[in-house]
């Protein structure tokens, strides 16, 4: 979007499995058609324990955002504790999107980007499979399988189509 325009108010919450690709889609939104990304991974400690005692309210945390920019995209790993919260988002003007795929494709890319043993993703996976069946109910239609078999790297645009995301600007 260009300075000064203004547009549909676009908001993404993705989350998905470790490893398979939600920072990089997420910031390719940000760079080439200028969504402010908010990386849940990466928030400063001060700012992390600030979502923590607002117990992960994340329609707060969009609303806020929204005040920034029309378009907002929030990457997360899904810690589990905050499934209620992704609840509260059903429903909601937020997209909820949720990227999958080959699990043992996307624990090498996790161990080759972390350096953490891949014990640390199967747990991760672990807890995240023991909530699979509402995961699935409450994304539905924004489950995407981004990891292929023979990894396969996913193309950014065809995640777009695929889920009928339409950016209508793009940076320049």
């Amino acid at each position: 979007m260009l300075p000064g325009e203004t547009g549909p108010l676009t908001k993404l919450f993705i989350a998905g499995i470790p490893g398979c690709a939600k920072t990089p889609f997420a910031d390719w939104l940000r760079d080439d058609f200028g969504f402010l990304h908010v990386d849940m991974e990466l928030l400063s400690d001060e700012f992390r324990q600030f979502i923590l005692q607002h117990g992960y309210n994340l329609r707060w945390l969009f609303e806020e955002m929204s005040r920034l920019s029309p378009c907002v995209v929030v990457s997360w790993g899904f810690p589990s504790e905050a499934l209620a919260n992704v609840r509260a988002l059903h429903g909601s003007d937020v997209r909820l999107i949720w990227f999958d795929g080959d699990r043992e494709v996307a624990c090498k890319n996790w161990t080759r980007k972390t350096g953490q043993p891949d014990a640390q993703f199967r747990m991760q996976v672990a807890t995240i499979d023991a909530h699979i069946a509402e995961i699935r109910r409450l994304f539905g239609e924004g489950w995407t399988e981004v990891i292929t078999p023979d990894g396969r790297p996913a193309v950014f645009t065809e995640i777009l189509d695929r889920l009928r995301i339409q950016p209508r600007f793009r940076k320049v």
